[in-house]
């Protein structure tokens, strides 16, 4: 069988042959299928309030490996929502990620410096 979404080992395996570079990365961001990506810089955002958020990470996607994101659920529950435009990294990206935010909620969001606020599932498509 084949997998649509790559587990934490085969992710780890990209990394080392590098069809997939995450800088700095950071172990505990890993999960069983993903890998989250945090905040450049401390953020207060007001309510109702839309702003571009950039990751501390610099990505580069080999031209077989994209990825898809997802708010975390810890930041949704702020009333957060990161991705108001792209869900996919396409294959050969590279850069740092933008997240296009809006805080729907009623109550001002702080956001240290490197939380945890979108995870990406990766997968391999065939060239």
């Amino acid at each position: 069988t084949h997998n649509m979404y790559l587990s934490k080992s085969e992710i780890q395996h990209i990394l080392g042959i590098k069809e997939l570079k995450i800088t700095p990365i950071k172990p505990e961001m890993f999960k069983a299928s993903s890998y989250t990506f945090t905040n450049s810089t401390s953020l207060e955002i007001q309510p109702k309030q839309f702003i571009i958020i950039d990751s501390a990470e610099h990505i580069e996607f080999s031209k077989n490996i994209g990825g898809v994101l997802s708010t975390r659920g810890s930041i949704a529950k702020l009333g957060l929502d990161c991705l108001m435009t792209d869900t996919i990294i396409e294959p050969g990206s590279e850069g740092k990620l933008t997240f296009c935010t809006v805080n729907h909620s009623d109550k001002i969001v702080t956001l240290e410096a490197g939380t945890p606020i979108v995870k990406c599932l990766f997968y391999r498509i065939d060239l």
